[in-house]
């Protein structure tokens, strides 16, 4: 079987996503980048499987087991925009695997901690985080 041009184009545009993010020191400025959607919605299944099975009462506890699969693959990249555009294109993924009526469900509980930790990537609320956890910035 051959693949003609338009369906290669076509394959390669839904395996693109285009990710609009804001310059973190000037919310009114932004930058659009590409990720790979295979690549989100990996990342989006490992943290949906790593979370799944826990009862926990609140959704700070699902941050143990969030934060080294989302470091793994952060790690690989070293563009802070690039992080952020592929933090919220799983955050994307991960909206769409959520059962909302479960707030244990593996999707649910991983989106509810990816939403945090994207807050604190950027530089403001990191300082206040800071200050938060030590009295000083």
């Amino acid at each position: 079987m051959r693949i003609t041009e338009t369906q290669l184009r076509r394959i390669i545009r839904e395996t693109i996503m285009k990710v609009r993010v804001t310059d973190p020191d000037n919310p009114f400025m932004s930058d659009n980048y590409e990720v790979d959607g295979n690549l989100a919605q990996q990342i989006a299944d490992e943290l949906a499987d790593a979370c799944e099975g826990y009862d926990y009462s609140a959704s700070y506890n699902y941050d143990r087991h969030v934060k080294p699969v989302l470091q793994k693959h952060l790690a690989k990249i070293e563009d802070q925009g690039d992080q952020r555009a592929l933090v919220k294109a799983v955050n994307m993924k991960l909206d769409k695997m959520a059962d909302y009526s479960d707030f244990n469900q593996g999707a649910n509980a991983a989106r509810k901690c990816v939403q945090t930790f994207s807050a604190y990537q950027t530089p403001g609320f990191a300082a206040a985080k800071r200050y938060s956890e030590t009295g000083r910035y």
